[in-house]
């Protein structure tokens, strides 16, 4: 049955349309979210492990992570630039003035985060279905769907970013088939966002206070 064209379908549009829509519209209530997430996860390994899908957990070489590591600082310093145009006050305020916050979320956010993220949408994502579309046409109907899981945050340019990044994120990782090093690069951005102050807009409403009471 977990084979069958018609459940895949129906799971595909589950996971990627139903349960965000839950929270878009406050069906759910987003405090959920994060465990809602990872649910999710449980599900994915384990529709991946007991149907054998073929997928790679997979290391890469130094020349993937050159050229991944290039684009990001190009790209970051357009980001930062343009950030600080924009935001100025915002700019490096919680790096500077809540270090110890700052670091928290450095080192909790790709762990509970990006890890979750990344199974879901590009290793069960790709390893899952099978699309009757380009590689170019896959990569923007999973930014179309990662950018529409964020939509409950409210925010145009959290849609906009969320986005670009599944577009980077699914081109990486439909190129290299690395979940490790498409993990390092989500992380790397998710790192810009909060150093240029941007990474607020990310957090459930209330999240980020109530991260702050334990400092």
């Amino acid at each position: 049955m977990l084979q069958n064209r018609l459940f895949k379908q129906f799971e595909f549009i589950f996971l990627y349309a139903v349960l965000p829509a839950l929270f878009v519209f406050d069906i759910l209530s987003v405090k959920f979210l994060l465990a809602t997430l990872w649910l999710m996860t449980f599900y994915a390994i384990f529709i991946l492990k007991v149907t054998k899908c073929k997928f790679s957990l997979k290391l890469f070489d130094k020349n993937q992570l050159k050229s991944l590591l290039l684009r990001f600082f190009l790209l970051a310093i357009v980001f930062l630039f343009a950030s600080y145009l924009y935001t100025p006050e915002a700019f490096f305020h919680m790096a500077k003035n809540e270090t110890k916050l700052f670091i928290f979320l450095l080192i909790f956010y790709p762990l509970v985060s990006v890890l979750p993220q990344e199974l879901l949408y590009r290793v069960f994502f790709f390893s899952r279905y099978s699309f009757k579309l380009s590689k170019q046409k896959q990569s923007v109907l999973n930014a179309v769907l990662f950018s529409f899981a964020h939509t409950l945050f409210g925010s145009s340019l959290v849609l906009i970013l969320t986005f670009i990044g599944g577009l980077i994120f699914s081109q990486t990782y439909l190129k290299n088939r690395s979940f490790l090093l498409v993990c390092i690069e989500h992380t790397l951005y998710g790192y810009l966002l909060f150093v240029s102050g941007v990474g607020e807009l990310f957090l459930q409403k209330g999240t980020l206070d109530t991260i702050r009471t334990f400092f």
